[in-house]
């Protein structure tokens, strides 16, 4: 409170006319976090975008819930390593693994089966729900993003404090999209993310096989969709296929939409030369624009005789 008096002391506004106690006031609200927990869908494969998620969803989230799976989707283990490193150097974040169950999913009733073809998607809303169970009391709105979603913490923030989000069940945003590089940017935007009131889930709800828009389907109204920021464009940006080749094939072989299409193949193609201008899912086009994140270095690669000696055999009979 003392340095904020001496700043004002120095600007050009007259203590003596204005109301201290209200300015001072004022100042407090708007750093107080807002009742609101993120939810953080992860998992290794996603490692790169963990630490700028996390930095931005602190500037406007009072609690900060990271649900991870031991297994990846497709049923292979995690990178056990690299989980830990995470725990590690996000100790202030509060981490919930739980385990993968190749027979059935979580929650009652179990309407999945392993023979579904969503069987592998339903993991996305369970890391959700499981995350549910971990809310604190005080906790009023739940926001449930991934870890490639990373939002402009300032500018939420400010949102967050000017629109009466309290009068809404559900809130959806738009987003940019993004692929291969962080300064390749679709021209669309699309939408992204859900802020829901607390008091209006349950996990049924959002165990929901459509995932957040089945979620948003199912919540109660009042519901708003397509938010944008104060300055009138999103404060999100979406990272989902900003990778590596290499990253891109763990991605597309692990993920909960690994059996929707021959994915190997459409990477590999892609990458066997410059970036075309348009992505290989959805045939969106893209311009190049200034990253608003820079990609920490990636974890190197570990190996061993067994995977090297694999590679030469696909090397040496062109499998």
């Amino acid at each position: 409170m003392r340095n904020i008096h001496k700043l004002l002391e120095k600007s050009n506004f007259s203590l003596k006319k204005i109301d201290r106690l209200s300015l001072y006031a004022s100042i407090i609200y708007v750093n107080v976090m807002h009742p609101i927990t993120t939810v953080i869908n992860f998992c290794t494969n996603d490692y790169q975008f963990l630490r700028p998620c996390i930095r931005e969803a602190k500037c406007f989230s009072s609690q900060i819930l990271i649900p991870v799976a031991d297994h990846f989707y497709d049923g292979t283990p995690e990178n056990r390593d690299l989980l830990n490193q995470a725990y590690g150097e996000h100790s202030d974040c509060e981490f919930i693994e739980f385990a993968y169950n190749s027979e059935r999913p979580y929650g009652f009733p179990c309407l999945k089966r392993p023979e579904d073809l969503d069987w592998s998607r339903h993991w996305h809303s369970t890391a959700r729900m499981v995350a549910f169970h971990y809310l604190r009391p005080e906790i009023e709105y739940v926001l449930f993003i991934d870890v490639d979603e990373i939002y402009e913490g300032k500018k939420c923030k400010a949102w967050l404090d000017h629109f009466d989000y309290r009068a809404y069940c559900a809130l959806r945003f738009l987003s940019y999209e993004y692929f291969r590089e962080t300064g390749f940017r679709a021209k669309d935007e699309f939408t992204s993310g859900i802020l829901a009131k607390k008091s209006c889930l349950t996990p049924k709800m959002i165990l929901n096989v459509d995932e957040r828009l089945g979620l948003y389907r199912a919540l109660p109204e009042k519901k708003i969709m397509n938010l944008k920021g104060l300055d009138g464009v999103p404060f999100i940006h979406h990272y989902s296929w900003v990778r590596s080749k290499e990253q891109m094939l763990k991605k597309v072989t692990t993920w909960a939409h690994h059996w929707e299409k021959n994915w190997v193949a459409l990477v590999e193609k892609e990458f066997s030369g410059i970036f075309s201008g348009r992505d290989f899912f959805s045939d969106r086009e893209y311009e190049t624009v200034k990253p608003y994140i820079d990609l920490p270095p990636q974890p190197a690669h570990r190996t061993d005789a067994s995977e090297i000696f694999h590679k030469d055999l696909a090397f040496e009979f062109d499998l």
